[in-house]
């Protein structure tokens, strides 16, 4: 993959998350942009985009009102943004972008959401991302999961494709 191609493919990722961020109220998705953007030689650098700087600096303030006095541990998490311990649990992202990857093509083909999804559970399955007997269990992606998280991604894709056109639309204009 050509470097505009992998610039386009890493920020269109760090979208996603700034836009599961932004619906979820989920701290780990600007923890998982962070990680992408030190982790990737064409994005490391880079300054951090203004969403996950904004993050970053609420967060500073919030421990330092917390040094002044006793902490425990729904104090630090809430200082970092956290509202409920469970947002610290982290999905396979992998397996995730896999299957919504899957669906994408499959929906791009003609399929139906429904049908894209129950192929994408089954496809997970059959290549050892999932078993079947792991579906009553946290992090198993079935086919009515994989329908909301398409759903959200393609609304994220859709807002990410509009600001690209708006921004080339403006580079155009000067």
């Amino acid at each position: 993959m050509g470097k505009d191609k992998t610039d386009k493919a890493n920020n269109f990722l760090i979208e996603i998350y700034k836009g599961y961020y932004e619906k979820l109220h989920n701290p780990m998705y600007v923890w998982e942009s962070i990680e992408e953007i030190e982790n990737r030689s064409s994005l490391n650098d880079k300054p951090y985009p203004g969403w996950i700087k904004n993050y970053l600096l609420q967060v500073a303030a919030d421990l330092m009102k917390l040094s002044h006095g006793a902490k425990t541990d729904v104090d630090i998490t809430a200082a970092l943004g956290f509202s409920d311990l469970r947002q610290l649990y982290r999905p396979n992202r992998t397996k995730m972008f896999i299957a919504l990857m899957y669906m994408d093509e499959m929906i791009d083909d003609g399929k139906s959401r429904e049908s894209a999804a129950l192929d994408a559970e089954n496809y997970l399955n059959k290549k050892g991302f999932q078993y079947e007997y792991d579906q009553k269990k946290k992090g198993y992606l079935g086919n009515a999961i994989l329908e909301k998280l398409y759903r959200e991604f393609r609304s994220i894709k859709e807002e990410a494709l509009n600001m690209q056109m708006e921004q080339g639309e403006e580079d155009n204009s000067k």
